[in-house]
């Protein structure tokens, strides 16, 4: 199948004068012929599965923003030489999608923000190079080697008449909707029935052999297959028809259609996988203007020390005034957004916020390329309630352990369940960002949580994990 770019013919040819629309094509078309100017409000469809109404809405809006986002960590790697963006916010999704239809991932990693690219292929060095330091190489097996390749060429997705509104949501923030269109989905049974069957024997031989299968039964499992393609395809999914029917049923909050991409401007026109899937999530539950007005500007620092610090006092004068912007201006770019847009409405029923006090005396940082990890080593602390039942309480934290009124010393290795793991420390991930460095909450999480995926992998190998959880 072809898929025509309308921001350039390819990825690589951003700066090619370009039509607003997509059509189909038959495989004997080139990508250079010229195309009748589509409806303003026109382009590309979303490639989901199908579903039943209610339960293919199962939060629609928030399915095609995990789409995107699988898509973006998928296709990072891939991205690094493709820095050009769309010239519209309607653009950026038509890349996407038809990218993704077309099995492009070039094409799919060119429409995400680069920001998450970046912070997409930040995550994944760490992950490796921690899971790498901690464990041995995994062993090869049939199943990591399957190849997909020929399942997939046997499918043939196309989306056709779709249309779109595309709403500004702030300056450099717009959403793009999917209001209507069609997506077709049909296999070339024999080829395709061919590659199920010798990937599934290819992955599963020792398997079946041990569960008693023969040839009689895979020639059944093959014939069932068949008989699963006539009865499936071809496959049509008609989002006017199925947005209308969730709007009916009210399933959906608004009369808008809930399939929507957030794009972001960054030097041109990028989808955002992680403000999709936060729209998603908050849609449910926004009212007008709701929204953020502005992203914030960041507020960098030169080291990565200091941006540990600088992060500790943006977090005390956001629990003193409740104003999303001073958190959100000490986060990398993808972050400060989302804190940025949806912060206040997070808010909104929160009341009253704690009093925090938050002093850091003490940090000891590394740095590797762009990624820092910056290990608080003393701080002092204090929070108040102010719920009127609860007394207010201060300590302070020194090298892995807590002194707080009137409880002691409590230490981080001494926590059921997370000394285990090797962790006794509190450590912030940061990332630089331009000339200065921003504490990411999102790197903090995917560190701890390598630490203490390998650190469980390493006890399951050595079977102390049992011992553990039984209490021992």
């Amino acid at each position: 199948m072809t898929t025509f770019y309308p921001e350039g013919s390819e990825p690589e040819a951003a700066g090619t004068a370009a039509t607003p629309a997509a059509v189909e094509s038959t495989p004997e078309q080139a990508p250079e012929q010229a195309f009748a100017p589509a409806p303003e409000s026109a382009d590309v469809a979303d490639p989901g599965a199908p579903r039943t109404r209610r339960r293919g809405l199962v939060i629609a809006g928030a399915a095609s923003g995990a789409v995107v986002l699988a898509l973006g960590a998928g296709a990072a790697y891939l991205y690094l030489n493709l820095g050009r963006g769309a010239t519209s916010p309607q653009g950026a999704v038509e890349r996407l999608v038809n990218g993704a239809v077309d099995g492009n991932l070039i094409a799919v990693g060119a429409a995400i923000s680069p920001s998450e690219r970046d912070m997409a292929l930040a995550m994944g060095d760490r992950a490796r190079e921690m899971v790498e330091a901690t464990l041995p190489e995994p062993e090869v097996t049939a199943s990591a080697q399957v190849d997909f390749t020929a399942i997939l060429d046997a499918v043939e997705v196309s989306v056709a008449d779709v249309e779109y509104v595309t709403e500004d949501v702030v300056e450099g923030v717009s959403l793009v909707r999917v209001e209507a269109g069609t997506v077709t989905a049909d296999v070339d049974k024999a080829p395709f029935v061919d590659a199920v069957m010798e990937q599934l024997e290819a992955s599963g031989a020792t398997a079946f052999e041990d569960l008693g299968y023969d040839d009689a039964m895979l020639d059944e499992a093959r014939a069932e297959l068949g008989t699963w393609v006539d009865e499936t395809f071809p496959w049509t999914f008609d989002i006017a028809e199925e947005v209308s029917g969730w709007q009916e049923s009210d399933a959906v909050p608004t009369d808008a259609s809930p399939i929507a991409f957030m794009t972001v401007e960054e030097g041109g026109w990028y989808v955002s996988p992680l403000l999709t899937v936060a729209e998603a999530a908050a849609s449910a539950n926004l009212e007008p203007g709701d929204r953020g007005t502005a992203i914030a500007d960041a507020v960098a620092f030169a080291t990565p020390e200091e941006a540990a610090t600088g992060t500790a006092a943006a977090v005390e004068e956001f629990f003193a005034t409740g104003d999303a912007a001073t958190l959100a201006a000490v986060l990398p770019l993808p972050e400060r957004r989302i804190v940025s847009l949806y912060g206040e409405a997070v808010l909104r029923d929160a009341t009253p916020l704690p009093a925090v006090a938050l002093d850091v005396t003490e940090v000891a940082a590394t740095v590797d390329g762009d990624v820092a990890s910056a290990e608080l080593v003393a701080f002092d602390f204090s929070f108040d309630l102010q719920d009127g039942m609860t007394a207010p309480t201060s300590g302070t934290y020194r090298q892995g352990c807590v002194t707080a009124d009137g409880a002691g010393e409590i230490c981080v290795a001494d926590i059921p369940m997370v000394g285990q793991t090797g962790i006794d420390d509190i450590s912030v991930t940061l990332m630089r960002e331009g000339d200065g460095w921003l504490m990411s909450p999102t790197m903090t999480l995917v560190d701890y949580s390598v630490r203490v995926s390998a650190a469980y992998s390493e006890m399951l190998e050595d079977g102390s994990l049992d011992g553990l959880l039984m209490g021992e």
